[in-house]
């Protein structure tokens, strides 16, 4: 499918969702895997997972892009800890010091 026609990005998420909906501890969004575990065990082997699959189906991962091991991540805009859940404060920043709307383009936007 040619890049920039307007069903492609969801005809791509649909076809992640096809080749590692199976497969425990992934959580994808559109482009972007997000793989987990309870434990370092845990995540290494379903991070195996994840490659052999990616070797499997031919799909090139950008290697400046990857980051193995993480125990804290922002992801959609929520900050994910080995402990716990958080909102991104960066997203309750630009909330909080959101200017007052005067007009009605000001609320509009």
């Amino acid at each position: 499918m040619p890049f920039g026609i307007c069903p492609a990005s969801a005809v791509f998420h649909k076809k992640m969702i096809e080749n590692f909906d199976d497969l425990d501890g992934v959580c994808m969004y559109m482009d972007d895997l997000l793989i987990y575990g309870c434990n370092k065990e845990e995540h290494d082997e379903r991070l195996n997972g994840v490659l052999e699959r990616c070797r499997k189906i031919n799909l090139k991962l950008n290697k400046n892009k990857c980051k193995f091991g993480l125990e804290e991540i922002k992801y959609l805009g929520h900050k994910i800890t080995k402990n716990r859940l958080y909102p991104d404060d960066s997203h309750i920043t630009a909330i909080t010091k959101m200017p007052i709307p005067k007009n009605k383009k000001d609320i509009e936007r």
